[in-house]
């Protein structure tokens, strides 16, 4: 896992924790200090490599996967 991947990952379960609902990819993209498109991409990354989960199609999906040791 790169540093730019963990930062998103850390900062995903953090907002679940506090919010108790997935973080919109702006507000990834603005907590990580990249743009929407690179964070999108190291969310794809995650979800690729079974650290998160969504739901296609609809918004604030973004949540841990049940695989993923909390």
């Amino acid at each position: 896992m790169t540093e730019k991947q963990k930062k998103v990952l850390d900062f995903v379960k953090k907002f679940l924790k506090d919010k108790g609902y997935g973080p919109s990819q702006t507000e990834v993209a603005k907590a990580t200090g990249v743009n929407q498109s690179t964070a999108r991409v190291h969310i794809n990354q995650l979800i690729e490599r079974g650290f998160l989960d969504q739901q296609p199609g609809k918004s604030r999906s973004l949540k841990l996967s049940d695989y993923f040791p909390n």
